[in-house]
Parts: structure tokens; C-alpha cells; sequence
């Protein structure tokens, strides 16, 4: 018997809760989540909203919280993907790097020490500004110095991110006008290939500044106007993590997921929402058609009966209401 989806709308307002562990990156951003699996190539982090791998080397150390110490302790509870004490001690003490640290020996001459400032890019400012303020003579004047160096460096990405992303814009813009009235097909194919040309500008540009919120805004958006679900999620996972207020951005990843049938990461998101915001007729039609998916009926059928209790007016809720209790 078939289901019918309906369309994710999201009207509510949430917040991140503190998780186990937290990931420092060397461009200073922070991913907090639980860390799951652990390679010498990548880390696999569970956040908020679903598991994101982030590669080794953008990664300048990892802060484990007590939840993750315990499971240390008990040697972990899943041997598929937690993972082994020594990793995890490599991972904490071998590749942590301790900028303040770093910065010390850098003062002092130690060439070590400055690469690895320089490899840190803009998450060795702050240490850097700190010590240049407290020190003074040659060591003063080396870390000065680096600093510059380091700025001039973080300065020249950030043009370079900039630049993909007006070449990006341009071209969104060429493939709106493309689409305006009655286009045919073949405009309307061009126009998209277009849009697929701006996304891999946008994710260059992310590769010089992954901070860039100009750029991740317009590529989570991008891929999921062009329904490549398995393209936008990675994006809109980080997105959520970055920007755990914008409404917006949660509906696409939850709607995303659906569409994909990952139903189980769906319904966590949903979850969430609705715990915010328990008003949402959307969101509880939604959550009931993933119980529904999951093959939890009692579940569905709660949430659906909730959903029209609250007034919403969808044929496909109705219907999937009638799938559950039979």
C-alpha cells in the first residue's frame, strides 16, 4: 500500500544541546557531537542531526567529554564503530596540539612549532595576538612576524573563497533568467547545468575558507532545490551545527532525509523540532508518516491524530493515517 510524503514546513525555533566531544578545527571552527569511529584518515562525528566525517588533516585536536571518558573505560559498547582506546589516546594526546603551547616555542625559535602555527591558519591568531601583547624584544618581534604571515595567508583564501563565490552567483543568476516564462526543456536542462556549475565553484571556494557562511548558505539551498538530497545533507548537517537557530535550514535537512528514506535520522530531527515547538501541525504529519516508514503505528498514529487535532488539512495525512491503523 502506498504512502504519501508531505512537504517539510518548519515554523518553529530550537537550540543545540551539549554533547560528548568536541572536534577543534584548524580554521577555528568547533564540531560538537560524539566521536563514534576514528581512522588515521577521518573522524566520524555524531552530531545533533546526524554523523558528518571530517578529514585528519582539519583537524587540529579533539576535546572528549565525560560521556565519551566513560565509555573509554568500559572499552566501548559497540566494537563496529567505537573506537579503540589507543586510537583514541593517539587522537587526544598524540595529535592534540596545544596552540598556547606551540606559540611558547615558536617565540623561542623552534621551526616545529611555527609550522604547525602556520598549518593552525586563522585558529593561531587569537594564541598569537595574546602572546604578542605579554612578550616583547626579538621574541615579540618573531611571533609578530608569523602572525602577519599567517593573516596574510588566511586573507588571501578568504579573497580566493570570495572570488568562486561571485563567479557562483553569476551564474544563478544567468540560470534564473534562463527559466523565466515558458522555457523549454532544453533551456530548462541548461539552466540547471548551470546550477550544478555554481555548486562545485561554491565547494571550491569552501576548500580555501570553510568558514564561510556566504558559500554554505547558497550550496545547502542550491542542492536541495535540485532534490540531489545525498549532495545537500553533508551541507546542511554542518549548516544546523553552525546556525542551530535557522529554521529554514532544519526543514531542508529533516525534508531531505525523507526524501532519501532515512527515515530513523528523519524522525530524530522531527523530534527536536517538536519539542520546541509541539504546535506544529507540519512537523507532527511528518513525524507520523516516519513512525509510519519505521513501521511504528502507535506512534504514527499518534502523531497523525495529533497533526489533524491541530488542524492541518492534507489529503496524504488522512490517507497514511488510514495505512497505520490497518
Amino acid at each position: 500500500m502506498r504512502i504519501f510524503a508531505i512537504a517539510i514546513i518548519t515554523l518553529m525555533s530550537f537550540t543545540t544541546t551539549l554533547l560528548a566531544d568536541v572536534v577543534h578545527m584548524l580554521d577555528g571552527r568547533k564540531m560538537v557531537g560524539k566521536v563514534i569511529e576514528e581512522t588515521d584518515d577521518y573522524v566520524l562525528l555524531k552530531g545533533k542531526y546526524g554523523e558528518i566525517k571530517i578529514n585528519r588533516h582539519e583537524i587540529d585536536h579533539i576535546e572528549y567529554g565525560p560521556v565519551a571518558e566513560e565509555e573509554k573505560k568500559k572499552g566501548g559498547a559497540d566494537k563496529k564503530t567505537s573506537p579503540k582506546p589507543a586510537m583514541r589516546k593517539t587522537a587526544k594526546k598524540g595529535r592534540k596540539q596545544d596552540l598556547d603551547s606551540l606559540v611558547r616555542r615558536a617565540a623561542d625559535g623552534d621551526g616545529a612549532a611555527t609550522s604547525k602555527l602556520k598549518a593552525a591558519k586563522r585558529a593561531a591568531l587569537v594564541p598569537l595576538d595574546k602572546a604578542i601583547k605579554e612578550l616583547s624584544g626579538d621574541k615579540k618581534a618573531r611571533l609578530q612576524e608569523l602572525r602577519d604571515e599567517i593573516d596574510q595567508a588566511t586573507q588571501e583564501e578568504k579573497k580566493k573563497c570570495e572570488e568562486y563565490y561571485q563567479k557562483a552567483q553569476q551564474l544563478l543568476v544567468e540560470a534564473s533568467s534562463m527559466v523565466k516564462g515558458n522555457a523549454s526543456k532544453d533551456v530548462k536542462l541548461k539552466a540547471i547545468g548551470k546550477m550544478r556549475e555554481a555548486g562545485k565553484l561554491l565547494e571550491k571556494g569552501l576548500e580555501y575558507d570553510p568558514a564561510s557562511m556566504d558559500s554554505l548558505k547558497v550550496l545547502t539551498t542550491l542542492y536541495y532545490k535540485l532534490k540531489e538530497y545525498d549532495k545537500a545533507i553533508p551541507y546542511l548537517k554542518e549548516h544546523a551545527e553552525r546556525e542551530p537557530d535557522n529554521l529554514e535550514v532544519l526543514g531542508m535537512l529533516a525534508s531531505s532525509l525523507m526524501n532519501l528514506k532515512k527515515f530513523k535520522d528523519a524522525k530524530e530531527v522531527l523530534e527536536d523540532i517538536l519539542k520546541k515547538d509541539p504546535e506544529n501541525k507540519i512537523g507532527w504529519a511528518n513525524l507520523g508518516l516516519a513512525h509510519l516508514a519505521l513501521k511504528k503505528y502507535d506512534k504514527a498514529i499518534e502523531a497523525m491524530e495529533k497533526s489533524i487535532s491541530l488542524g492541518i488539512d492534507n489529503a496524504g495525512v488522512y490517507y497514511n493515517l488510514g495505512v497505520a491503523y490497518k
